[in-house]
């Protein structure tokens, strides 16, 4: 239960016992009314988030380099950018598998793309929301999601960040879940090789976690049910490295093998990144942070913690992204999916104050472009981009082309 008091109603005592930093609230069951109203909390703040999603909806010009790919393949040309050209240009398999099979569907690209985006998307977000216990921890989860205006602007965009969502929120499920070492040991290896497969660097956020639910399963299962469940990502490899000649992506050998760029600029840019998403999202940001080091207390949530940290030190390490924020989203999503069962513990006074401050925190970046006209979407000059070091908000690049409600 939470223990903490003061004098100050903004006041938040890290003083979580370790039950409910892992997510198990020992109260007796919810009363019928308090039930009834978390569902119909829960059903508006989708809905909410839902027309949210659909009006920054987009596809990104990043995404169509994948496209051109799924096209290529469903046309008979082969999996590739071109078609005498065996190179992988895209950097999640999984995520250009799922697009494929829409494609060959629908026989239509870009509708599908949003429509897979914004089914899986929404899908995560309501395994959010159910994760909190209470109507005031709904609000509280669905405040953090909305007001970080990067979460919502890749809920869409044609790239692999939807099903990478919805794939954390069942890893982070899993690792608290009270199954069997041996059954939870299983289900955690096969999402961490779907996440790999979905994008590789995903396996630093996962591997801590992973070797945690290895603690009480015997040797045998432990590399007969890892090998078994890791065949995904391992014939993606083996598949890649013979059709492809690397089992890599390019984009993997220009950004992180021999890129002959020193350590210390890369790192640098990597502060530079962080920085922007602090000014340009500071919800994000702060939410991804402070939320890690507040996981670190918990039995369970200290490995999922820890391996948001180590991420977030990947990104550093290569020196963050041109996209505004979208290297913080995978660890937030973490962080978020933890946080929920603790926000239920907070008192409404409590509640009130993480919700006004993260509303705060949301208008230093400027207003939302989900509180304004779609037309209102124009793109940053160059100037400006430079001045941020090469980083800036992706979908008002593209929206005004490439968005789904833009007036052109």
């Amino acid at each position: 239960m939470y223990r903490g008091k003061s004098n100050s109603p903004c006041h938040f005592e890290i003083a979580a016992t370790d039950d409910e930093v892992n997510g198990r609230i020992t109260d007796e069951p919810l009363p019928s009314t308090a039930v009834t109203m978390r569902r119909l909390t829960i059903f508006f703040a989708s809905i909410v988030i839902l027309a949210i999603a659909v009006r920054v909806a987009w596809v990104g010009d990043d995404a169509f380099i994948t496209l051109r790919s799924v096209e290529n393949w469903v046309s008979g040309n082969g999996l590739r950018w071109n078609p005498d050209d065996r190179v992988q240009t895209y950097t999640h398999p999984l995520w250009m598998m799922a697009l494929s099979l829409g494609r060959w569907l629908s026989g239509e690209i870009y509708f599908t793309t949003i429509g897979i985006s914004l089914v899986l998307s929404m899908i995560a977000v309501l395994w959010l929301l159910l994760r909190a216990g209470t109507a005031l921890a709904v609000i509280s989860t669905t405040t953090l999601l909305l007001c970080s205006r990067t979460f919502t602007d890749y809920m869409t965009s044609g790239l692999e960040t939807p099903l990478t969502y919805l794939l954390l929120v069942a890893f982070v499920a899993n690792i608290y879940s009270e199954r069997e070492p041996v059954s939870r040991y299983s289900r955690a290896v096969l999402l961490a090789t779907l996440l790999a497969t979905n994008r590789m660097d995903l396996a630093l956020l996962c591997l801590p976690p992973v070797l945690a639910t290895m603690r009480g399963v015997p040797f045998s299962a432990l590399w007969r049910r890892g090998l078994l469940m890791s065949l995904p990502f391992f014939a993606w490899l083996l598949f890649a490295g013979i059709y492809y000649g690397s089992p890599f992506p390019v984009t993997a050998h220009a950004k992180a093998f021999g890129v002959g760029i020193p350590a210390s600029e890369l790192l640098e840019q990597g502060m530079r990144y962080m920085q922007h998403t602090l000014w340009h999202d500071p919800v994000l940001c702060v939410t991804t942070i402070a939320g890690s080091l507040l996981l670190i207390v918990g039995r369970r949530s200290r490995w999922l913690a820890l391996g948001a940290l180590c991420y977030l030190a990947y990104v550093l390490k290569v020196g963050g992204g041109f996209m505004q924020g979208r290297f913080f989203l995978p660890p937030f999503v973490v962080v978020v999916a933890c946080l929920g069962p603790w926000l239920a513990t907070l008192t409404q006074l409590k509640t009130l104050c993480l919700v006004v401050t993260s509303i705060a925190l949301m208008f230093v970046g400027g207003l939302p472009s989900w509180m304004r006209s779609p037309a209102s979407d124009q793109p940053l000059s160059l100037q400006t981009i430079d001045a941020q070091h090469g980083i800036g908000d992706e979908r008002l690049m593209y929206y005004r082309e490439l968005g789904l409600l833009s007036p052109t």
